[in-house]
C-alpha cells in the first residue's frame, strides 16, 4: 500500500515522501483511485485525491533510496524525483479503488459498510495473485517483469488526477497511478492462465461500488 496521505505523506516540509515498503522494488506498490461504475462498465476513474476536503489521497512518488528496477528500465520508464531530479524506483506499480466513498463493501460484525484506502487495494491484488496462482497450478513469483513488459493492455489506464503534489496521471505508467487499475482477465492471461479455466463474474452493485472477482471453475 502506497499510503493514504498523498505524495507528501502529510509532511509539511514541501517535499515528497514515498512510503516504505511500497518503495521497495521487490514489492507490488498499490496506489488508489476514485471509481464510478455501472453494472457493466466504468463511467470514470481518476486518481484518488480528497486532500482539498481534509480527507485522504493515494501515496506515490519516486524513491530516493532505491534505484529504478530493471523491469521499469526495460519498459522505458525512468522515474525522476520532483525534489532531487534523480532517477529512482517509481511507485505505485498499479492502482485500485481506494476512495472510501466508492470503495469496497465489507461485512464486519454483521453490518455492511464501504471502506477504502490503499490498504484495501493491497489485499485485492494479493487475492488476484492467489487466484492466478491457483489457476496456473503454482506460484507466480514476482509479477512485475511480465506485467511491465506487457504494459497497458493488462490495466485500465488512468489519465486524470494527481496525488496532491507534482505527480499527475498521464498516458501509460505514471508516478500517480502506476499502470492504472487492474483488468483481472488480462492480467491472468499475461501471467500464464489461458482457456476455459478463466472466467470473470460480475458482482452485484451496491451503491456506487462494483465488486469483481475471478472464480475457479
Amino acid at each position: 500500500a502506497a499510503g493514504d496521505a498523498g505524495s507528501a505523506d502529510a509532511q509539511a516540509d514541501a517535499r515528497q515522501h514515498p512510503g516504505f515498503p511500497a518503495s521497495s522494488p521487490h514489492v507490488w506498490a498499490c496506489g488508489g483511485t476514485t471509481l464510478l461504475a455501472t453494472r457493466t462498465r466504468i463511467l470514470s476513474e481518476t486518481v484518488w485525491n480528497e486532500l482539498a476536503r481534509g480527507q485522504g489521497a493515494a501515496g506515490s512518488g519516486v524513491s530516493g533510496l532505491f534505484a529504478p528496477p530493471a523491469y521499469q528500465l526495460r519498459a522505458g520508464i525512468h522515474p525522476r524525483s520532483a525534489d532531487s531530479g534523480r532517477v529512482g524506483r517509481g511507485l505505485p506499480d498499479a492502482s485500485g479503488v481506494a476512495d472510501p466513498v466508492t470503495g469496497w463493501n465489507v461485512l464486519a460484525l454483521g453490518r455492511l459498510r464501504t471502506t477504502g484506502g490503499t490498504s484495501a487495494v493491497a489485499p485485492m491484488y494479493t487475492a488476484l495473485w492467489t487466484l492466478v496462482g491457483a489457476l496456473r497450478g503454482g506460484r507466480i513469483g514476482m509479477p512485475h517483469p511480465a506485467l511491465y513488459a506487457t504494459r497497458r493492455p493488462a490495466f485500465n489506464d488512468i489519465r486524470k488526477g494527481d496525488t496532491g503534489g507534482p505527480y499527475s496521471a498521464a498516458r501509460g505508467w505514471d508516478a500517480a497511478s502506476g499502470w492504472g487499475s487492474p483488468n483481472g482477465r488480462a492480467i491472468a492471461q499475461v501471467l500464464g492462465v489461458h482457456g476455459p479455466a478463466l472466467r470473470v463474474q460480475r458482482g452485484r452493485v451496491i451503491g456506487r461500488s462494483t465488486p469483481r472477482e475471478l472464480e475457479l471453475t
